[in-house]
């Protein structure tokens, strides 16, 4: 797979549970809203995840967008 097609993936705790999120180098390709715990958001992500490798620093904006949002902050998706 190239390296612009190859996924990645983190789960993170939020103040409102956990979310998943799946991107490559062209963006975010799937989110979970808040689950109550990690493997809900696995559930949640589905298939893709198979293919995904978990790398949080790669999505180290995305994870602090979305925690700063359901913190209350303003999330910039442009």
């Amino acid at each position: 797979m190239q390296d612009r097609g190859r996924l990645r993936y983190d789960i993170f705790e939020t103040g409102a549970g956990w979310v998943g999120v799946i991107a490559s180098e062209a963006g975010v390709r799937r989110a979970t809203i808040p689950q109550p715990t990690p493997g809900d958001c696995a559930d949640e992500l589905g298939g893709e995840l198979d293919e995904a490798i978990f790398e949080p620093e790669h999505l180290a904006g995305v994870r602090e967008g979305i925690q700063g949002y359901i913190a209350g902050s303003v999330l910039d998706l442009s």
